[in-house]
């Protein structure tokens, strides 16, 4: 055979092999995991269904399972069909459909392909997705399962982003009428996201970051006082909750430093004094460290009185602004 025409014939098997796969990616609404796993536990698992131990992927109880050999069959096919790099205004539809599939394969089997969430950025960007609440939950599925991926969190933020310019593709809404309203729903379900994030890794520095562009973006710049009054409680309710967290005091203070407010930093000083208290009971009544085999000696609160160090810095300079 010559090599064009065999070149030709290996991009039509692999594109089959990768279109063959549509029906578990085309729809991910109803997956909440994905996890790849050892062709012996693979085939533990499907058993008893002929059709999945055939294709090396299965939905059970919304976790989706992938085979290692499965991921070794699809994912060289899926790195090659995202190599093209014309821009994408000159593909067609069925490409761009192509292109959809390809990556979203590629980014389950592994989230930390850049190139693959650049041709996401382009189909983003060109109106592409008709559905971003189907995005978002696709962009949540790789989030959870690679939770350091900083290309996953990048992106997310752009869907966001799109989710403010276009909010129609979001949601039947009438947002011309109450605009901030809108914001406050998609705020709510991004909380919503990054509480189970975070309740599966809490000290995740990408979930704490993109927290923080969700203040400045979606709270601080639409104005929402009562949004960020209410956040502000929730930050401290959840930092109280995990005081050995420093993430999570560490965008308390970012809140408090967006606002500076000197009231609401004396009353945080307060609230420091008394969580300090609480504690100091607590292991009082241990009269022990409660994990002695770690190396930070837990009794010392250490985060919450760095906290209090940076929050009395914030109200110097606070001080200082008024008496300029």
């Amino acid at each position: 055979m010559e090599p064009e025409k065999h070149s030709a014939s290996i991009k039509i098997k692999q594109a089959e092999t990768i279109l063959s796969y549509a029906k578990y990616f085309d729809d991910l609404s109803k997956v909440k995991e994905i996890d790849h796993v050892t062709d012996t536990t693979y085939a533990d698992i499907a058993a008893s269904d002929e059709k999945a131990l055939e294709d090396g992927i299965i939905i059970v109880e919304r976790s989706m399972g992938v085979s290692f050999s499965t991921f070794s069959k699809l994912y060289p096919s899926c790195k090659q069909a995202i190599t093209k790099r014309l821009p994408l205004t000159q593909f067609d539809e069925n490409d761009l459909q192509y292109l959809d599939l390809s990556t979203k394969i590629l980014l389950c089997l592994n989230g930390e392909v850049g190139s693959a969430f650049t041709i996401r950025k382009g189909l983003l960007d060109c109106d592409y997705f008709k559905d971003l609440k189907s995005e978002l939950h696709f962009v949540e599925l790789i989030c959870l399962r690679y939770k350091k991926s900083s290309v996953s969190w990048a992106y997310r933020r752009e869907v966001i982003l799109k989710c403010l310019s276009k909010p129609s593709l979001l949601s039947k809404y009438n947002v011309e009428s109450d605009p901030k309203q809108f914001v406050r729903k998609l705020f709510a379900k991004e909380s919503k996201f990054l509480a189970k994030m975070l309740n599966k890794y809490p000290r995740n520095y990408y979930a704490w970051t993109y927290k923080i562009f969700l203040f400045d973006e979606l709270l601080t710049k639409y104005d929402l006082k009562e949004d960020i009054e209410s956040e502000v409680r929730n930050a401290h309710d959840y930092c109280e909750r995990h005081v050995h967290d420093y993430s999570s005091f560490h965008y308390l203070q970012h809140i408090l430093l967006s606002l500076k407010n000197k009231e609401k930093l004396i009353d945080n000083i307060k609230w420091i004094e008394s969580v300090k208290s609480k504690f100091d009971v607590l292991y009082g009544l241990e009269k022990k460290d409660p994990n002695p085999n770690s190396e930070t000696n837990y009794t010392k609160l250490e985060s919450l009185m760095l906290h209090k160090r940076v929050i009395q810095k914030i109200l110097r300079e606070v001080y200082q602004e008024k008496c300029e």
